[in-house]
């Protein structure tokens, strides 16, 4: 189970980190003195993706659970 969690992550990683990016730093107005603290963000959310409990991964509305908190 441990090697799906994480091919999991991986994909999502791969496919969803540069909109993410995206749209943090939208969220600072473009501002450069921020993209490295949006990219840390993005990477803190995925790190948590990751060490999160996989019921997680059961959820019916898994992203807005993951990105918002929603349950």
């Amino acid at each position: 189970m441990p090697d799906q969690k994480e091919a999991f992550v991986t994909e999502l990683h791969q496919q969803y980190e540069s909109a993410l990016i995206k749209s943090c730093y939208r969220h600072v107005h473009y501002d450069s003195r921020y993209l490295d603290l949006a990219e840390d963000c993005v990477q803190d959310a995925f790190l948590l993706l990751f060490e999160h409990d996989l019921l997680l991964f059961e959820h019916e509305f898994f992203m807005a659970v993951w990105l918002w908190g929603w349950s």
